[in-house]
């Protein structure tokens, strides 16, 4: 049997928990799951994973709510900055806006344009109007 390291990688972590490395980098990213990162590396310290997985176990583990907008609470919950001044952007411009305006808007990549803007359809706050170089996004 190898031995087991103290600190482990993105996909040693995920052989050791039985999930995807996407899954780990994910939660890695939102803060779920305790990590460090070096440079563009994530590292694991095996005594600290298994801390936090045994106070998980404790608690009942419910599943992480993903994204930035999880700390508003549930679906129906109200929205604070950023996601909220970008729904009354979206609802103001009768015919929609593109991920290219929404970007420009909030001096934001254009990732994260459409990261905030698949979490407002997610929530049923904007729809979809179009697709490839003609999408477009508007209220309700």
């Amino acid at each position: 049997m190898a031995k087991e390291r103290e600190v482990m990688t993105a996909k040693d972590l995920a052989a050791y928990l039985s999930f995807s490395k996407n899954w780990i980098y994910r939660m890695a990213e939102e803060g779920e799951i305790p990590a460090t990162r070096f440079g563009n590396r994530w590292r694991f310290k095996r005594s600290v994973i298994d801390s936090w997985l045994e106070g998980r176990l404790l608690e009942g583990a419910k599943p992480p709510v993903r994204g930035r907008f999880a700390r508003a609470g549930a679906r129906g919950a109200q929205l604070a900055g950023r996601p909220a001044e970008g729904l009354r952007f979206i609802k103001a411009r009768r015919g929609g806006v593109t991920s290219t305006d929404y970007a420009a808007k909030f001096k934001i990549s254009l990732a994260t344009a459409r990261k905030d803007l698949n979490e407002l359809i997610g929530r049923g706050l904007i729809r979809k109007l179009g697709g490839g170089r003609n999408t477009r996004y508007a209220a309700g």
